[in-house]
């Protein structure tokens, strides 16, 4: 048997494989990859970890039909450090438990595990597919994913939640994040197929892997996405002609109720510029060292005041101009960190932020103005953030 594939394909089907493996190895198996013949011009790549699969489709030239496991790291590290866009050539050796993998003047002799010792990728019959555009599902990710939970033992918000909404007889995914300081979230338009999608919560490492793979797809091509029973699969076309296919568990368990988070009756709101409130805003935290990380903001009339203290370095305070619909001057504190990350996902000229008081929850969202491009793609977003204990400086 002997398969003759490119590097910067192999490379890049290995990379997949690298980020999905175990280190830990409970089976040595599952530091491998499965490489399956399918026909004289394509060979399949399967990785997993029991959690997550990768299973790529690869072009290449076969000469017959088989299949061997073999370490993902250690064929991963040789094919990154063989020329780039070079042939390589994988030949299975006569009565030994060795592939030779060639190319140009190099030669390695890998030991393989037999096929059937790789465990069996669970076939299922599909219960919904739709389609996504592969550049608004990425951008969506991006967007809430600051808003992820680090928190191991909530399970439930470490990761993104996926439903389905009717709004004003559109049909759209809500894809939501939090971790219970802030809110972030967004809409994309789907078709009807989508109707009955169940709500879903795809894992935090889940969504990196996922990203990772759309980052190698063309942002006109489409992904399939289809849930199986406590399962979610993403099937897309690489730029090179791989077809890849994700797949990974979901987290069991209720996703905290955000929609009333959403929906406050802020009646202050302050229009700014987007770029100059975040470039602000990194300059005043400059100083801030705390553990709350925590910046004032004070709001009267046209101007904004950003201040931050530190006991150790000093203060830091900056004006801006804004449009602040309010007859009362209004002074809320944030925690820096998390402010500016949201402020960050807003891709509008201009920033619109409403409060009720220096207590209750802050609401985020872009200004679309009829000459703004929708550049994310997205529909809408909309971000919530609870501001810290006042600080009086």
């Amino acid at each position: 048997m002997k398969v003759t594939v490119k590097q910067n394909i192999l490379a890049q089907v290995l990379a997949h494989a690298n980020r999905i493996v175990e280190k830990r190895l409970a089976t040595p198996v599952l530091g491998c990859v499965l490489f399956e013949t399918i026909d004289n011009e394509h060979i399949k790549v399967t990785s997993t970890n029991l959690d997550m699969t990768v299973v790529d489709v690869t072009p290449c030239s076969a000469d017959s039909k088989g299949s061997y496991c073999l370490p993902a790291n250690l064929l991963y590290d040789i094919t990154k450090k063989l020329n780039l866009n070079s042939e390589i050539l994988l030949e299975k050796a006569d009565d030994t438990n060795t592939i030779v993998v060639n190319s140009n003047k190099a030669s390695f002799s890998l030991h393989y595990i037999e096929s059937g010792e790789f465990p069996p990728i669970a076939k299922q019959d599909n219960l919904l597919s739709f389609e996504l555009k592969a550049s608004i599902l990425k951008n969506a990710l991006n967007i809430v994913k600051v808003s992820m939970s680090q928190d191991n033992a909530r399970i439930q918000l470490n990761g993104v939640y996926m439903h389905y909404e009717n709004e004003d007889g559109f049909h759209k995914i809500r894809v939501v994040a939090t971790d219970l300081f802030r809110i972030a979230c967004v809409s994309i338009p789907v078709s009807n197929e989508a109707k009955d999608m169940p709500p879903v919560i795809v894992s935090r490492r889940a969504v990196g892997e996922l990203l990772h793979l759309l980052d190698d797809v063309d942002e006109a091509d489409f992904v399939i996405v289809t849930i199986q029973n406590g399962q979610i699969m993403f099937e897309t076309s690489l730029k090179n002609g791989v077809q890849s296919t994700y797949s990974t568990r979901l987290i069991s368990g209720a996703f905290p109720e955000y929609k009333m988070a959403l929906n406050v009756n802020n009646d202050k709101v302050m229009i700014v510029e987007t770029a100059s409130i975040v470039d602000a805003l990194d300059r005043v935290s400059t100083v801030i060292s705390d553990t709350s990380n925590s910046v004032k903001l004070s709001m009267a009339g046209s101007y904004l005041t950003l201040s931050g203290v530190s006991r150790e370095f000093g203060s830091a305070t900056e004006n801006l101009e804004i449009d602040f619909k309010s007859d009362e001057q209004l002074d809320i504190c944030f925690n820096s960190r998390y402010l500016l990350e949201l402020l960050k996902q807003v891709n509008t000229d201009k920033v619109s932020i409403s409060f009720n008081s220096s207590s209750s929850p802050t609401v985020i969202k872009p200004v679309i103005e009829k000459e703004d491009e929708n550049k994310s793609g997205v529909d809408e977003s909309t971000f919530v953030i609870m501001p810290v204990e006042l600080i009086h400086n």
